[in-house]
């Protein structure tokens, strides 16, 4: 009731503001005046020209420039004070009855108050944001050389929309760490949601800089993917993101994304959908065409040994058409020609020795030799730690599988499911 009450009220005032220059009675009539002055004017005309003073033509000029001088003064005669107040009840009603109206209608006037301390649920994400990036400011603060401290805070300031900030730290990040792919990789990233979604020429610099330093960072590809495909180069673009998926890990937390463009692209290039290794159609025409177009492209490779990208993709098909000796010679090659990329030596690691087979028999020796390799490029690549560890356990060492393992242990989440597992085998050869 309160609040109706202060909208009457309010209304009222609005109402006495527009309604007072309105019913103000005007001080004279002598807006009537130059009216009746032209009137006169035009009935001395009319006597001159029957008198024999005035020509046709004369009268005819004159007679047109005195209405002129009529229509001016009519137009510029102010509303009559009373059709004034006949305008008064309609603009009463619009001011006061409209609004109150829609408030009735659309409003709640019923709602009963929501105290804060009655919305923590809604306050807690909030406030727990706030207090995390409080906490990674401090964090940064006491140990500035630590590279992860930078990427976290920027981290929660993208994820708060507070892009500009991110970017600047990240720009800061860049000049004190520049060996690190990861920071002109973020930045681009951050450039891109500035730019909602479109990959700006900016962005486009900072992910093929990050591309120098590490050719591996799996963000980088993708998003230099997805600005391929934004100016129309859908065939390069479907290269690149297919070759990621080729040599990028089963498990990868950015594989399902990668997995929608490729199926948006070969879809708009009207190609056929990849189909997983084994799972050929059983249409003969089909599958003569999928293998002609698998052996046109090593065809062409043949004549072209340096293109990482085509060795990529033919990797990929070789294994979805479960032909393994043809995905390991193809995978062979792509090492060859990135031999500091972690990716292409894990793809190579991965179809020599299957994740599934790790269980079922000793390690090769190759696959030992590659995850030794991907471990001096990337001390911290959970795979090549799990397996340096099964392999030294394999051989006896239980030392250096511990070492790894636990290592490894520190660097999953609490909640990853291989946890458990992992912590079993560190129990068991633990003293």
């Amino acid at each position: 009731m309160t609040l109706l009450i202060a909208i009457l009220l309010l209304s009222a005032g609005a109402a006495a503001l527009v309604l007072t220059p309105m019913l103000r009675r005007p001080p004279s009539a002598d807006g009537e005046v130059p009216l009746l002055l032209y009137r006169d004017q035009l009935d001395e005309l009319k006597r001159d020209h029957a008198a024999g003073r005035l020509t046709d033509a004369a009268l005819a000029a004159a007679t047109v420039e005195v209405q002129r001088r009529l229509l001016k003064a009519k137009a510029a005669r102010p509303i009559s004070w009373v059709r004034r107040k006949a305008l008064a009840v309609p603009v009463v009603v619009l001011v006061t009855a409209v609004p109150l109206g829609v408030y009735l209608s659309l409003g709640q006037p019923a709602l009963k108050d929501r105290p804060l301390s009655t919305r923590a649920d809604e306050i807690a994400p909030l406030t727990a944001a706030v207090q995390a990036i409080a906490e990674a400011r401090k964090t940064l603060a006491a140990q500035p050389l630590e590279p992860m401290n930078w990427l976290r805070l920027s981290g929660l300031l993208v994820q708060r929309e507070e892009t500009q900030e991110a970017l600047a730290l990240l720009g800061e990040a860049r000049q004190k760490f520049p060996g690190l792919a990861v920071f002109p990789s973020a930045q681009g990233e951050a450039l891109t949601r500035i730019g909602q979604g479109l990959v700006t020429g900016e962005a486009e610099g900072a992910f093929r800089a990050a591309l120098v330093l590490d050719p591996s960072d799996a963000r980088a590809r993708y998003y230099l993917a997805l600005a391929a495909e934004q100016r129309g180069a859908r065939e390069e673009a479907l290269a690149a993101v297919e070759a990621l998926l080729a040599d990028g890990p089963a498990d990868a937390p950015w594989r399902a994304t990668v997995a929608a463009a490729q199926a948006r692209l070969r879809q708009a290039l009207n190609l056929p959908p990849v189909m997983a290794s084994g799972d050929l159609p059983s249409d003969p025409a089909t599958q003569a065409m999928i293998r002609g177009m698998v052996d046109r492209l090593a065809a062409r490779l043949q004549e072209q040994p340096d293109d990482l990208a085509g060795w990529q993709r033919l990797a990929q098909a070789r294994s979805v058409l479960g032909e393994t000796e043809a995905a390991i010679a193809a995978h062979r090659q792509i090492v060859r020609l990135a031999p500091q990329s972690v990716e292409a030596l894990l793809g190579l690691a991965r179809v020599l020795f299957p994740p599934e087979a790790s269980g079922s028999g000793p390690i090769p020796a190759e696959v030992t030799d590659l995850m030794g390799r991907v471990l001096v490029l990337d001390p911290n690549q959970p795979e090549a730690l799990w397996f340096a560890g099964l392999t030294a356990a394999q051989q006896g060492d239980k030392a250096t599988a511990l070492a790894h393992w636990r290592r490894l242990l520190a660097l999953l989440p609490p909640d990853a499911p291989p946890r458990a597992q992992l912590q079993r085998e560190i129990d068991r050869l633990a003293p």
